[in-house]
């Protein structure tokens, strides 16, 4: 894995999530974003076996916004 971009995100009080992400995962990201999820196959992406609870964490409402935020896409 390339060097990493330590992500942290405050979904709650007393909870911290932190995700590693990588520059491929970085573009995986921005380049679903910028085509509303209709331009790659999720099974394809660098996120797709990066989970919480069994919801893919790219797909978590609680976490994108601040996801975003932090990749600089915002």
């Amino acid at each position: 894995m390339k060097k990493a971009k330590t992500i942290k995100i405050f979904p709650a009080p007393h909870v911290e999530v932190r995700l590693h992400v990588s520059k491929e995962m970085a573009e995986d990201y921005k380049a679903c974003y910028d085509t509303g999820g209709l331009g790659q196959i999720c099974t394809e992406c660098s996120w797709f076996n990066v989970k919480i609870g069994g919801a893919a964490v790219c797909c978590i409402k609680g976490l994108r916004k601040e996801t975003r935020r932090q990749l600089e896409m915002e």
